[in-house]
């Protein structure tokens, strides 16, 4: 599947092998099942799952420096 651009979206699935059993159990995850990085709880405890998602997505796009931006008339004052 090609990658999801939308950062409100997540379909995945979570998937338990049984050592002793051939089946598997499949539960599905989507966003309701995700908490984001600087989520505060409110219970004594969760137990989670870290998926990751690679370099290109946007909480890690976010946390770059941003570029320096220059208007027009700075660069050719600046020239």
């Amino acid at each position: 599947d090609k990658p999801i651009t939308d950062i409100y979206k997540f379909l995945g699935n979570f998937i338990i092998r049984n050592e002793r059993s051939e089946q598997a159990q499949v539960e599905p995850l989507g966003l309701d099942q995700t908490l984001w990085s600087s989520t505060v709880l409110a219970a004594d405890s969760v137990i989670g799952l870290v998926v990751y998602t690679g370099p290109e997505t946007r909480s890690v796009i976010n946390t770059r420096q941003p570029s320096n931006k220059k208007g027009k008339l700075d660069e050719e004052v600046n020239v």
